[in-house]
């Protein structure tokens, strides 16, 4: 058999390696940053027509007998090295958004749902890197386009995306969700051709810049491990963490906040998380992975490691994208009880040990008179929940009058000794009664402990020291606002929506 010609084409990016005004391996400061790149390629250059990629065959076409009728199995494949636990199945998880099939066929069907039949891009897009704007949340269902797998993969052609989102612009409308798909399709080509220039560097710890933090890299598998599962105590990484390991993928805000986390709080070694992206990412594109740790995580070793938090963004995203920490719960199902404050900051329940009238557990001790006072505001709130009203007034003693620590307090005090109060004790129903000028003699039992979460059992402590941010339910409050009056607008936009535009089509 005569040997034949392999042919490589460039098809991956959104505008084709010829077409750049410069040269990848000399790109003469092109890849300064991600600004730089934009500007030089929108100034020069043009995204090509997608049927120029319809690839064109001089000879008829080679039929090849098929060896089995039937495609293996996983376990077939994979032979030894098969694990039943670690294999997902058919179903979809039930968490999960969507679940993703392989393939062309499938690729065009969601873009022809998420553009057209949902109206999704110009409504409820958010994109993976759009995370300062409170009105927008990329934790919610649709915020994603999720084109990211078939991308990867050669299902989904850039350029063929590309023209639909500029129909789409033209048929439906045209506003800042799509220019923001628009311009992480670029953000795949400043990944792809900045890591032609930067070369084997990208898979060095110091990366393409050398960095050289004042601290020494760790490889301690057994905090990696827990950074892995989910398992940190710090729920706004743990939620993507499970996501990841359960569905193969999860948004860029969890993949890129994780990676700061691992660096700048934990001190480990970022290839060990990188290699481990590698293994589990559906998404997983060399690029794509290797250089964004480089280009966005890795700065952070800039910062010592001191054994107490520093990647606040964290906290400050965790309350703006997820004030109800809906998103989180759905992930980590054991703090679906807790107060969304309480479970976004499970610490709030008492995890800090300090001077002066503080048990162990981080809580204010009740003083032994059971003489006390609460105020009446968040003491309201409590009963209006359905607690007891001594119950409710102790445990706001207890947290420092913090309402949503308060109530999870309640929650969990069946579970957590060190937060169970001696409710059988005469004496002090007495005492907190008469703090609440009510008649002790007159008063019933005090009610029991309610069955509920228990911080340390049902969700691990935190790796590290936390730290809690002032203002949370204000900015809680805040996100809550801005988000509703988004809601309320893309539900009006749904109503006034007429058929316009024409559906998509695969292409012959």
């Amino acid at each position: 058999m005569a040997a034949g010609t392999l042919s490589l084409f460039w098809g991956f990016e959104l505008y084709h390696h010829d077409d750049l005004t410069f040269d990848p391996k000399r790109p003469r400061g092109a890849f300064n940053s991600y600004t730089a790149f934009r500007k030089r390629v929108e100034e020069g250059s043009a995204v090509r027509a997608s049927h120029l990629e319809t690839p064109s065959f001089k000879m008829a076409a080679v039929h090849w007998s098929r060896g089995d009728a039937e495609v293996p199995s996983l376990q077939k494949v994979m032979g030894s090295a098969y694990r039943a636990d670690l294999d997902p199945g058919e179903e979809q998880d039930p968490r999960a958004e969507i679940r993703w099939v392989g393939g062309e066929t499938a690729a065009l069907q969601r873009v022809q749902q998420y553009l057209w039949d949902e109206d999704s891009l110009g409504l409820d897009y958010v994109g993976a890197t759009m995370t300062m704007d409170p009105a927008k949340s990329c934790m919610r269902d649709r915020a994603m386009s999720k084109f990211s797998p078939w991308l990867a993969h050669g299902c989904l052609s850039p350029r063929k995306l590309y023209e639909e989102v500029k129909r789409y612009e033209r048929e439906r409308r045209k506003n800042k969700s799509t220019y923001w798909i628009t311009h992480e399709l670029l953000w795949r080509d400043f990944v792809r051709f900045g890591s032609i220039y930067a070369g084997t560097s990208i898979f060095l710890i110091g990366g393409p810049q050398n960095v050289r933090p004042k601290w020494s890299w760790s490889s301690d598998r057994e905090r990696l491990n827990r950074w892995i599962e989910g398992e940190t105590g710090f729920p706004f990484i743990d939620c993507f963490m499970r996501e990841l390991k359960a569905t193969g993928y999860c948004n860029h805000m969890g993949r890129e906040t994780a990676g700061w986390f691992l660096i700048a709080d934990l001190g480990l070694d970022w290839r060990m998380a990188a290699v481990w992206f590698e293994s589990v990412l559906i998404d997983y594109e060399p690029t794509a992975n290797w250089y964004n740790w480089t280009y966005r995580c890795l700065p952070a070793a800039s910062k010592v490691p001191i054994d107490r938090l520093s990647s606040v963004e964290i906290l400050k995203w965790g309350t703006q994208h997820d004030p109800d920490a809906t998103y989180i719960k759905r992930w980590i199902p054991s703090l679906s009880s807790l107060p969304g404050t309480v479970a976004r900051e499970p610490w709030r329940l008492g995890l800090n040990d300090s001077d002066g009238g503080v048990a162990s557990d981080g809580l204010r001790a009740l003083p032994k008179s059971g003489q006390f006072s609460v105020s009446q505001g968040p003491l309201e709130a409590l009963i209006s929940m359905g607690f007891d009203q001594k119950d409710a007034a102790m445990a706001l003693y207890q947290t420092w009058e913090d309402a949503d620590a308060a109530a999870a307090l309640l929650l969990s005090r069946n579970g957590a000794s060190e937060a169970k109060m001696d409710s059988d004790d005469d004496d002090l129903a007495r005492a907190v009664a008469l703090s609440l000028g009510e008649n002790p003699e007159a008063s019933g039992p005090v009610s029991p402990p309610q069955q509920g979460f228990r911080y340390g059992v049902d969700y691990p402590k935190p790796m590290i020291q936390p730290v809690s941010l002032m203002n949370t339910e204000q900015a809680e409050d805040e996100a809550r606002q801005h988000q509703s009056r988004r809601d309320q607008q893309i539900a009006a936009s749904k109503r006034q929506k007429g058929s316009g535009g024409q559906s998509f089509q695969k292409p012959n």
